[in-house]
């Protein structure tokens, strides 16, 4: 299965970043291409559905979350993408420098599509949009 890795550092601390990013309902407060999100509650499982900008929508279940690691784990249960299988995980560290903190963001998911290269791409183009986005916001 293919995997992508995008690792950004934001000069906030930690807690700072996660009060942004931490719920996990904020994401059109954060990330570019979100224009909405909202909650359901199905069988015991947290889900959120994603109104994207342009139009589209995902929906992706909370599998774990962990508030004093400052992460949280998600698949998609749908979307437009041509992908199945897919897992992600988007964590705040503690940087090198005490001022910053790095934010990284990984996923697992098989292609069922075209081109892996080009599914990588549009996973990679997503998670850097949104790192590149909380820079902007906090500090980078």
């Amino acid at each position: 299965m293919p995997q992508v890795k995008v690792v950004g550092t934001v000069r906030a601390s930690g807690p700072r970043i996660w009060d942004v990013i931490g719920d996990f309902n904020a994401m059109p407060k954060w990330h570019p291409a979100i224009a909405g999100s909202t909650l359901e509650n199905k069988d015991g499982a947290t889900l959120r559905r994603l109104s994207l900008q342009g139009g589209g929508g995902i929906l992706e279940r909370l599998e774990e979350k962990n508030d004093g690691e400052r992460y949280y784990t998600y698949t998609i249960v749908e979307s437009p993408l041509p992908i199945a299988d897919y897992r992600s995980t988007i964590q705040v560290r503690p940087a090198a420098d005490a001022a910053s903190s790095t934010v990284e963001w990984i996923g697992t998911f098989r292609v069922t599509d075209g081109p892996e290269a080009d599914a990588e791409q549009v996973i990679r183009g997503i998670y850097t949009a949104g790192i590149d986005n909380l820079k902007r916001m906090l500090g980078g």
